[in-house]
């Protein structure tokens, strides 16, 4: 990607309601890369990209989430839950949970800190 400072300057227009909630972002332009660059990653199977599902299948999914809350370490074979707002973190664990939630293996803390993370 681009260095911000050499980068390419791309606008677009939204709707006011939009734009309100963008003024709240603290990096706006870091938020909009994300979210275009999540975009073109990986699109949600439930929502297809629009953020929201009909209520049936949410109803449907959600009982499936509940049942299917833990991942197992790549590692050693350890389960964890799945965090529910991995934002909420603990910033010890973020950069092993973000590693899994951008599609890469699992790895409990013991495994993560003893090398096999992102970067080691």
């Amino acid at each position: 990607m681009a260095d911000e400072n050499t980068g390419r300057m791309v606008s677009f227009k939204v709707d006011a309601e939009l734009g309100e909630l963008l003024d709240q972002v603290p990096n706006r332009s870091e938020f909009i890369r994300g979210a275009i660059l999540a975009q073109f990653r990986k699109v949600c199977p439930l929502c297809a990209g629009k953020g929201v599902v009909p209520q049936g299948v949410g109803t449907h999914y959600s009982q499936v989430f509940d049942r299917h809350r833990t991942v197992v370490c790549v590692g050693c074979g350890a389960a964890e839950e799945i965090p529910g707002d991995p934002a909420a973190l603990p910033p010890a664990d973020a950069p092993r949970w973000e590693q899994f939630l951008r599609g890469g293996p699992f790895h409990c803390r013991r495994c993560f800190e003893a090398g096999a993370g992102v970067g080691r």
